[in-house]
């Protein structure tokens, strides 16, 4: 079901567009409805076939964490590892007496950006929805709208 939308377009997104889509050799201009939800389908497949495989207990770690931010994604480039130890006041890794903690900083610390970029939105996603279901089958209900 398509629906029209008012947006307003940052000069660099209408520069993208007009340079991926326009042919002034044809006298063709910018289709920016294509070029939009082209872009945001692209996207999508990036973080689905990015999202790491994480456990529940370390998804947790992450929930808590991102838990009072309500719009995780946006900080570009993602740092997670450096978050998890700005939110335990830790400026070094020894500083950080859990473990698990531990291990998840140094694990996420080793993920490329996109990685990085699929857990945060995977994050805000479940923030911004309540669930009733098991652990498993919201992330699936997740990964489903990536």
């Amino acid at each position: 079901m398509s629906n029209k939308k008012m947006v307003y377009l940052s000069d660099r997104t209408c520069a993208w567009i007009t340079d991926t889509t326009a042919k002034p050799d044809f006298d063709q201009k910018p289709r920016w409805s294509e070029a939009v939800n082209e872009t945001v389908e692209q996207f999508r497949y990036l973080l689905r076939e990015s999202l790491p495989n994480l456990s529940m207990d370390e998804w947790t770690i992450l929930l808590n964490i991102y838990a009072r931010c309500p719009y995780p994604a946006h900080g570009i480039p993602p740092r997670i590892a450096s978050d998890m130890m700005d939110s335990m006041g830790a400026a070094l890794i020894e500083d950080v007496k859990n473990p698990d903690y531990a291990a998840l900083v140094r694990k996420t610390h080793g993920m490329s950006q996109i990685e990085q970029l699929a857990i945060l939105y995977f994050i805000q996603m479940f923030l911004a929805s309540k669930w009733n279901c098991e652990w498993g089958e919201i992330v699936e209900a997740i990964k489903s709208k990536f």
